[in-house]
Order: structure tokens, then C-alpha cells, then sequence
């Protein structure tokens, strides 16, 4: 995870990486990678997500395991 100051302080980048391994209880699996690019804003409540991409950078197997399409 990388966390980078923006501007006055109020608002920051934030940059993490994520594997994901997706198990269905008939064995069909669905693995992933990818990273997030976030910005986000301080507010009166503390620090919130402004804005979110994810990133894939390589998945394999069933993408219904994930979906809940077949």
C-alpha cells in the first residue's frame, strides 16, 4: 500500500495491490490480480474514497464463479 499526500492535506492518492482466489462448492474456481487507484478527500467524518479503479492485471479459471452467470 502507498499513500501519497495531494495539495493542502484534504486529499491524498492511495495505490494497493490485490489477490483475489474465488472457490464455488462445486470446485469451480476463479483466480485474479490487480491494483486499485484511489483518491481520497478528508472529511468531517475522517478520510472517505473519492474515486476507485481496479486495475486486472491477470485472472484465470471460471469468471461465472464470480458473475453468478453460467
Amino acid at each position: 500500500m502507498v499513500v501519497g499526500p495531494l495539495g493542502g492535506g484534504d486529499e491524498a492518492t492511495h495505490t494497493c495491490y490485490v489477490q483475489a482466489q474465488h472457490v464455488r462448492s462445486d470446485g469451480a474456481k476463479y483466480l485474479g490480480a490487480g491494483r486499485y487507484a484511489d483518491r481520497l478527500r478528508r472529511t468531517g467524518d475522517g478520510w472517505r474514497f473519492s474515486h476507485r479503479v481496479l486495475m486486472s492485471m491477470w485472472s484465470e479459471g471460471d469468471p461465472s464463479v464470480v458473475s453468478g452467470r453460467s
